[in-house]
This record gives C-alpha cells, sequence and structure tokens, in this order.
C-alpha cells in the first residue's frame, strides 16, 4: 500500500504583488492545487506553505478529494491539466496550481455568459 496520494484542493487565495500569479492586478486568484501528500491535512499544510512562498495567502477551500484517474477520463481542459498536474506531481512532489483564473477573469468570464444569456432571452419569441 502506498504511503501517499495526490490531493486535489479547490480554493481561493489572495495575490500579493510579488507573486508568480499576478497577471492583472487581481486581488484574488482560484485554483486547485495538486499536492502529493501522505492525508489531506498534510496537503493543505504544504499547500498552503507554497502559497505563503510565492506571496499569496489561503483564503478559502471549497473541496478536497483525493485524485483517482478513473474521475478524469472526460477529455475537457481542465481534467487534462489536473491529470498532467497530478502525474507531475507523483513524479517530482512538487506542488502545482492547476486550472488557476484571477477574480478578474473570472467575472469576466461569468459576465460574458450571463450576456450571451441576455442576448438569446432577447432574440427569443
Amino acid at each position: 500500500m502506498k504511503d501517499k496520494s495526490v490531493w486535489l484542493i479547490h480554493h481561493k487565495a489572495s495575490v500579493g504583488l510579488g507573486s508568480s500569479l499576478n497577471m492583472d492586478g487581481s486581488e484574488y486568484a482560484f485554483a486547485v492545487g495538486v499536492v502529493y501528500a501522505k492525508n489531506v491535512v498534510d496537503a493543505i499544510t504544504r499547500l498552503r506553505n507554497h502559497l505563503v512562498d510565492d506571496d499569496m495567502d489561503l483564503v478559502d477551500i471549497s473541496k478536497c478529494e483525493m485524485y483517482l484517474p478513473e474521475n478524469f477520463v472526460a477529455t475537457t481542459e481542465d481534467n487534462e491539466e489536473i491529470t498532467s498536474a497530478a502525474t507531475h506531481a507523483l513524479l517530482t512532489n512538487e506542488i502545482i496550481l492547476a486550472c488557476s483564473i484571477s477574480c478578474e477573469a473570472d467575472y469576466m468570464k461569468i459576465h460574458q455568459k450571463s450576456r450571451q444569456y441576455i442576448e438569446l432571452e432577447t432574440y427569443k419569441i
């Protein structure tokens, strides 16, 4: 039996000026921390330390799950990114922030979807 697993920690983090994720001036970013660890508590501790080292602070965790390859077989960009990150984490013990998006980009994505929905509703007969 293996003593470690890859954990996926869906989270929100504050982004400092010196962070590698600070690309658009956003105060926050959302990502999936992909962490090779003994258990979920160890994974969260390692993620928190990793974020601090990159001028970020863990604000919220929305979901923690053990990575199981069979749950990521659908061909989506997120699944491919998570599978690649999990494979890398297993080989290197590095912590990877997968599927990251800034709060500004997230707002724009939501706003764009809302606008598309409104446009569709406007043209409905």
